[in-house]
C-alpha cells in the first residue's frame, strides 16, 4: 500500500514540477526572447541607415567609444553572391552586415531575411574582422585597429570579383587582405604583411569573431557556443559555462567557430599547427550609443551578453624586403549538412560537418537524416517525409514489434489467472511471486518480453528528436493547414478553441491539435495492452497519455507528427497481429475440441465393445 502511495505521489509531484517549469521558466524565457527579437529587428533596420558606430577590438564590446562613433565613414565593400548580402566596413575592415537571403527570421514569405552579421547595439548578431598583434618581445609598432581606414581595389565582392584591402602604417609596413567568396557561405582570405623597413618585425595574425545576444537565448536545449577541432578532437563549450570576464584557451585549432542551433561562423587558419584559440565572455552591455550622441540607458528585458573568439596564429618574423602570408577559410552561414560535408572533404577542414550536433546517437541520427532527405525528394513535403520515414522505421522494427506485441497479448490472456493468484496469495507476497513465476514458466511467457523491443526504440526516438531539432531543412518547413513550421510547436491550443477566442495564453497551456491527436492515439494503443493488476498502477497507467500530452505539447510539431504516426502504425500492426493470434488460438481450440470429441467417441466405442 505504501508503495502505491509513493508511486501516486511521485506522479503528482512530476506533473507539478513539469507545469511549474513550463509556467515559471519556459513561458517567461520565450516571452523575453520574443521581445528581444522584436527589439533586434527594429534596431537593426534602423542601424543600416545610421553612421558607423564602432567598438575598439581590444576593448570590451559594451564600452562606448565616442571618438570611434564620430569618425567619418570611409566607405564599404558590398557583398553579394545570391545567397548572402552584406558589407565589409572599411573603417576597421569589419564584416558587420551579412544577411542570409534563403532564410527568414520568421515563418512566412513576408519576413525579413536572417541577419547573421550585425553591429547594431541592440541586435543579436556577429561581427568579424582580421588583424595582427605584436608578438612577445616586439617593440612598439603601429598595427591596424578598429579605427583604421582601409582602401579597397573595388566596391563589390562576389564569386567573380575578389577584393583586396590595403593599408600602409606609414612606418614601412604594408598590410593587405585579399578576400574571395564562393557561391555559398565560404570566404577565403589571404592576410599578408610586407616589410619595407630595415629591421625584422615579429607579429601574429589574428582572426576575431564577436557575438552578442540577448540574455537567456543561450538557454536553448541545443548547443550554442564554441565548437571546433583542437588537438585532433572535436570540442564543444556552451556559452552558459562562461562567467563574465572568464576565458578558455585551446591549442592547435584546425578550425573554431561560434554556433547557434542553425548558424555558424567558423575560422580555419592555414597553417594552424601553433595556433591558439581563446573564447572570452565580456561584460554584459547596459548602454548604447545612438547616432553619435551621448550614451543613454536602454530598458532591456535582460542585458546583452558579449563573447569574443580569437584565433591567434604563430608569431611570424617578417624580414626586411619580405612578405609573410596567413590564409583563412571562413564559413559564415547556415549549417547545411551536405554543404559542410562538401567543405570538409574538398577544403580539408576536418569534421566540419560535425558542427551540426546530432547528439550521442549520431550513428543513428545521421542515417535517419539522409533517409529523411531522400523521402523529401519523393514527397516534396517534410511532413509527408516524416510520415514516410516513420513507416520505414516501423518496417525495420517489424520483427521486434511483433515479438513485443505477442508477449503483451500472452500477458493479456493470462490476466484472469494472474488476478486469481494475487487474490489467493494476497497475504503472502513471496508465495504469490513464486506462483506467478511458475505460471510464466508453464505458459512460456516472459513478463519482460514486451519491454525490451520498446527500450530498443528509445535510441531511435532520441536520434530522430535531434534530427528534427537541428536539421535546418526542417526550420520553417510547412506541413498542412496551420502547421507552417515543423521545427516549432503546434501553434493552436484547446484553451482558446484553436484560435477562435483571441487571447494570448502562457506556453504551458498551448496544447494544440497534434499533441491532442498524439494523446488520443496513446489512449487507443493503451487499450490494446494488458493493464496492470494493481489498481494504483493501473490508474497511473491510464493517466500517462495525458501527462505525455502536457509534456510534449511544446515539442516541435515534426516530432509530434512522428510520434502520432508511429502510434497509428503500432495500433494497426497490433490489431493485425492480435487478429491473427486470435484466429490461431481459435483454430487450436477447435482442433483440441475435435480431438476431445474423437477421443470421447473412441472411448465410448471401446467401452461398448468391452461390455
Amino acid at each position: 500500500m505504501n508503495e502505491n502511495r509513493n508511486l501516486l505521489a511521485a506522479v503528482i509531484l512530476s506533473m507539478v514540477i513539469m507545469l511549474g517549469y513550463q509556467y515559471f521558466f519556459v513561458a517567461p524565457r520565450q516571452a523575453a526572447v520574443n521581445q528581444a527579437q522584436q527589439a533586434a529587428a527594429t534596431a537593426s533596420n534602423g542601424a543600416s541607415n545610421e553612421g558607423q558606430g564602432a567598438i575598439q577590438a581590444t576593448q570590451p564590446a559594451n564600452q562606448v567609444k565616442a571618438d570611434l562613433a564620430n569618425l567619418p565613414p570611409v566607405g564599404d565593400v558590398l557583398i553579394n553572391n545570391g545567397r548572402v548580402a552584406g558589407r565589409i566596413n572599411l573603417r576597421g575592415a569589419r564584416f558587420d552586415r551579412l544577411n542570409l537571403k534563403d532564410y527568414q527570421q520568421h515563418a512566412g514569405h513576408n519576413s525579413d531575411p536572417v541577419q547573421l552579421f550585425s553591429d547594431a547595439t541592440t541586435a543579436d548578431g556577429f561581427v568579424m574582422k582580421l588583424g595582427w598583434q605584436a608578438a612577445k618581445g616586439q617593440g612598439d609598432i603601429k598595427l591596424p585597429d578598429a579605427t583604421t581606414a582601409w582602401q579597397a581595389d573595388r566596391p563589390t565582392l562576389n564569386p567573380e570579383q575578389p577584393v583586396t584591402l590595403r593599408w600602409n602604417n606609414g612606418q614601412g609596413l604594408l598590410f593587405e587582405q585579399r578576400i574571395s567568396l564562393d557561391e555559398h557561405f565560404m570566404f577565403s582570405v589571404e592576410q599578408s604583411v610586407t616589410n619595407q623597413t630595415a629591421q625584422t618585425v615579429s607579429i601574429q595574425p589574428l582572426a576575431e569573431v564577436r557575438r552578442q545576444q540577448h540574455a537567456g537565448k543561450s538557454a536553448s536545449f541545443e548547443h550554442e557556443g564554441l565548437v571546433g577541432m583542437f588537438d585532433d578532437g572535436l570540442t564543444h563549450l556552451g556559452y552558459r559555462k562562461l562567467d563574465v570576464g572568464e576565458s578558455r584557451s585551446f591549442q592547435q585549432g584546425a578550425w573554431a567557430g561560434l554556433t547557434d542551433t542553425y548558424w555558424l561562423v567558423a575560422v580555419a587558419p592555414s597553417p594552424y599547427a601553433d595556433s591558439r584559440v581563446q573564447l572570452t565572455r565580456e561584460d554584459d552591455s547596459k548602454e548604447v550609443e545612438v547616432g553619435g550622441g551621448p550614451a543613454i540607458e536602454i530598458a532591456y528585458v535582460k542585458p546583452m551578453q558579449h563573447y569574443r573568439l580569437d584565433t591567434i596564429g604563430a608569431a611570424m618574423a617578417v624580414k626586411p624586403g619580405t612578405t609573410e602570408v596567413q590564409r583563412y577559410k571562413i564559413l559564415a552561414g547556415a549549417k547545411e549538412t551536405h554543404l559542410l560535408e562538401k567543405y570538409s572533404d574538398q577544403l580539408t577542414i576536418p569534421r566540419l560537418e560535425q558542427a551540426v550536433d546530432f547528439g550521442w546517437f549520431f550513428f543513428i541520427a545521421k542515417p535517419l537524416y539522409h533517409v529523411l532527405q531522400l523521402m523529401h525528394l519523393l514527397t516534396h513535403n517534410y511532413g509527408l517525409a516524416i510520415i514516410a520515414l516513420t513507416l520505414l522505421v516501423r518496417i525495420a522494427l517489424f520483427p521486434l514489434a511483433n515479438a513485443s506485441f505477442k508477449a503483451m497479448k500472452r500477458m493479456k490472456d493470462l490476466q484472469p489467472e494472474m488476478v486469481r493468484l494475487k487474490e489467493l496469495y494476497s497475504d503472502d507476497k513471496l508465495r504469490m511471486n513464486q506462483e506467478l513465476m511458475k505460471l510464466y514458466k508453464t505458459e512460456g511467457v516472459n513478463p519482460l518480453g514486451g519491454c525490451l523491443p520498446i527500450l530498443l526504440q528509445i535510441p531511435i526516438f532520441l536520434a530522430l528528436y535531434k534530427v528534427l531539432s537541428v536539421a535546418i531543412e526542417l526550420r520553417h518547413a510547412p506541413f498542412v493547414g496551420w502547421i507552417h513550421d515543423l521545427s516549432a510547436p503546434d501553434p493552436t491550443s484547446i484553451f482558446n478553441l484553436f484560435g477562435l477566442i483571441p487571447i494570448d495564453l502562457p506556453a504551458f497551456l498551448m496544447i494544440g491539435v497534434w499533441p491532442l491527436l498524439m494523446g488520443l492515439t496513446m489512449v487507443l494503443q493503451q487499450r490494446l495492452n494488458p493493464p496492470p493488476t494493481d489498481p494504483t498502477q493501473a490508474m497511473v497507467f491510464k493517466i500517462m497519455p495525458y501527462i505525455f500530452t502536457l509534456m510534449m505539447a511544446q515539442f516541435a510539431a515534426g516530432l509530434i507528427l512522428y510520434w502520432t504516426s508511429n502510434n497509428l502504425l503500432s495500433i494497426l500492426q497490433q490489431r493485425w497481429l492480435n487478429s491473427r493470434l486470435d484466429a490461431v488460438q481459435a483454430a487450436q481450440a477447435a482442433s483440441k475440441s475435435k480431438q476431445k470429441q474423437k477421443q470421447a467417441r473412441r472411448a465410448k466405442k471401446f467401452n461398448g465393445s468391452g461390455e
